[in-house]
């Protein structure tokens, strides 16, 4: 690959590996120092020099082109900081967990690699789900269309790593090559709304379609509750009384303020780099299983 231009942007409130690589997206690694990775079909390297962004930009574009592509997959516009303060205010409990996730965001990335991922995410684990997600890239940085997938077939996925989840994958496929989902459409409808008919693809429960929401569509009212959001909100909010996932999303949207799905990554990002281990003083006794 030929050289990049190497564009810099001043920012503050930046944690490019709790951003990258906490499991929203799965084509970044760490090599060198770089965090390398795509945004769209662009390849980018990332890394920090105090508060100043280096970005080598692989992609088509001038500087400002390059500068404009990072901020926006990076959300760097949006106020974390006084999100995570506003969220801990109404909930000290949640002091912690923000003060810990200082500098994640959330990723703006491209819907249908985002819905894929996560169908390929169910009972997979994040190393795992990122060598998947290569291999149906293959050589090329182009994540697979719909017609790709469908003309690659259930033996092919199958053969890559996903196992029970290659015909969902098609599926799914298919029901975006023929109309019948249409991805972008689903920004201008409501939440709930859009949750409902991610849901009516095959592989598509309420979790992946929340992941989908959030870090697809930018629907931050998305809250993907999984085992890490299960047992850090039974534990710090409900003394460890078991909740169910739906109950937990729903309190989640009610009450974590304007930008609940924000509140969830952090809470997820915190949850899952400590395993839960300051939360053994704040459980119930034998309520929690780590």
């Amino acid at each position: 690959m030929r050289p990049g231009r190497i564009v810099s942007l001043q920012v503050k409130d930046l944690d490019l590996s709790a951003s990258l690589l906490s499991g929203q997206a799965f084509r970044w690694n760490l090599d060198a120092g770089w965090y390398c990775g795509f945004i769209g079909d662009a390849p980018v390297r990332l890394r920090m020099r105090g508060d100043e962004l280096e970005a080598e930009w692989f992609g088509e574009g001038g500087d400002k082109d390059a500068i404009e592509a990072v901020r926006a997959y990076l959300d760097l516009d949006r106020d974390y900081a006084a999100i995570r303060e506003q969220a801990a205010q109404r909930l000290p409990v949640l002091r912690r967990a923000m003060e810990f996730s200082g500098g994640l965001r959330v990723l703006k990335q491209e819907p249908w690699e985002t819905l894929v991922s996560f169908i390929i995410s169910a009972c997979n684990n994040v190393p795992r789900i990122s060598r998947i997600v290569r291999g149906l890239c293959g050589d090329g940085r182009t994540f697979p269309s719909p017609a790709d997938l469908v003309k690659a077939g259930e033996g092919s996925l199958r053969g890559l790593g996903l196992g029970f989840r290659a015909p969902y994958v098609v599926s799914t496929a298919r029901m975006l090559e023929s109309g019948e989902l249409d991805l972008e459409s689903l920004r201008n409808l409501p939440t709930r709304e859009a949750r409902m008919r991610l849901m009516s693809a095959p592989g598509v429960g309420g979790k992946v379609a929340d992941c989908v929401l959030l870090y697809g569509l930018q629907k931050y009212d998305a809250v993907p509750v999984d085992v890490w959001i299960k047992r850090i909100m039974e534990g710090l909010l409900f003394e460890g009384r078991r909740m169910s996932a739906e109950g937990l999303r729903a309190w989640a949207v009610g009450n974590f303020g304007p930008y609940p799905g924000i509140i969830q990554a952090c809470l997820f990002h915190y949850a899952r780099s400590t395993r839960l281990r300051d939360l053994q003083t704040t459980c119930a006794p034998n309520t929690l299983s780590i």
